[in-house]
């Protein structure tokens, strides 16, 4: 099925290269395609270091070399390297964009990560509006092919150029919302789950990135990525027990190229690179943000599941974020029915009652209209010898 898939999108590349160059040969000057420039090398300086601690070696000097080297940097022991390490290539790129063919010279037309000297979109116009461009764009070169059309582009550079920017902005926007949207799915899966005792909110990560306080890392069951802190706010750092758990102790934090380490009264303790660890996932609330997962150190060793959970197969990368999503979205469906019972046993309700959302028990209203009352009162014509109460019950009674 994986091969089946690799040979789509291959032929689903090709078909856009094919077309890319179709449409820039009948309209040099109004043509919709997409380019990615090549990286600066320094942006691949993190990936050649995390590389180079687990003992490989990456050619940056061209795409094909990339590719070749991130092919050999395979490790039998732990698949997951290879796979971080093609993330951080893909990071320290830019994102491809759109432009109008007469608004870059045509060096500028090549696209780095497919390695390919003319690209667009045009096999999905069902969900990008480019390819509804490059459709048209298309339909009106073979037109013109045939002679059965007029011998003009749909629109001008400077229009097809701003068509192109704003196709770029919310395509950002896009992947912002994405994201964002990522992030609240996690919050709602972890919030309603105490990080103490329940055995989800304890998985196992990989480091990936070294930092001056701590370290990021990657938790392959629910493909989330994050912090994970070595020292707190009131200075203290990890401290690794003998049994291999951690706690908070007085010490001191040093960083290296290709690990950590804290040092304190029990000794030292080592984080490194690709190095398995234990974290614990809760979600920190906030006042003025929105909330945000929260990722702690339990254990410096790999996390053991329990048999129940070991016997499951757990989720890997976008499966486990598709998993986390159709939880969220059970438990929302869940509590949405539970309350659509509860309102179907609640007492119906009067003409008056739905059209002026009264009440016939006493509410908040006939309260504070009553105190007003009462605040009105004259105590010296009611008699100020038997206090509120009684003033009010003989005012009530003369009236």
């Amino acid at each position: 099925m994986e091969m089946v898939c690799f040979q789509v999108a291959e032929c689903m590349i090709y078909a856009n290269h094919w077309v890319a160059q179709k449409i820039q040969e009948s309209f040099p000057q109004q043509a919709l395609l997409r380019h990615l420039p090549p990286p600066r090398q320094e942006f691949f300086n993190q990936l050649q270091d995390c590389a180079r601690a687990r003992g490989f070696t990456i050619d940056t000097r061209s795409n094909k070399a990339l590719a070749d080297s991130l092919d050999r940097a395979v490790d039998p022991q732990d698949l997951l390297v290879n796979r971080l390490l093609r993330v951080m290539a893909t990071m320290a790129m830019s994102n491809a964009l759109y432009f109008s063919t007469g608004a870059c010279p045509v060096e500028q037309y090549y696209h780095y990560g497919l390695a390919l000297d003319r690209y667009t979109h045009f096999t999905s116009p069902i969900r990008r509006y480019a390819d509804m461009i490059v459709h048209r764009l298309l339909t009106a070169a073979n037109a013109m092919e045939k002679g059965a059309g007029p011998a003009k582009a749909l629109a001008s550079n400077k229009e097809l150029e701003e068509v192109a920017q704003q196709i770029n902005n919310k395509n950002r926007a896009a992947q912002h919302a994405q994201k964002v949207s990522t992030e609240l799915f996690q919050c709602l899966y972890f919030r309603d789950k105490d990080p103490e005792t329940d055995e989800r909110c304890v998985a196992d990560a990989v480091i990936y990135t070294i930092r001056a306080n701590g370290m990021l890392v990657f938790i392959p069951q629910y493909g989330l990525k994050g912090a994970v802190y070595l020292k707190n706010r009131e200075g203290q750092v990890v401290s690794e027990r003998q049994d291999g758990g951690c706690d908070w102790q007085t010490g001191s934090l040093q960083r290296y190229l290709d690990h950590i380490t804290t040092t304190t009264a029990a000794g030292t303790s080592t984080f490194n690179l690709f190095q398995h660890i234990t974290v614990r996932i809760s979600v920190q609330p906030s006042r003025c943000h929105s909330d945000t997962i929260r990722l702690e150190v339990v254990s410096n060793r790999p996390h053991q599941a329990p048999e129940t959970q070991a016997q499951t197969p757990q989720p890997q990368g976008a499966r486990g974020r598709s998993q986390l999503v159709q939880e969220v979205v059970r438990q929302a469906e869940e509590a949405s029915q539970q309350a659509e019972e509860k309102r179907g046993r609640a007492p119906k309700l009067s003409k008056e009652e739905r059209e002026f959302r009264q009440s016939k028990c006493p509410n908040l209203y006939s309260l504070l209209e009553e105190v007003r009352e009462l605040a009105l009162l004259d105590l010296a014509a009611c008699g100020a010898g038997g206090g509120l109460g009684a003033a009010a019950q003989a005012c009530a009674t003369s009236a």
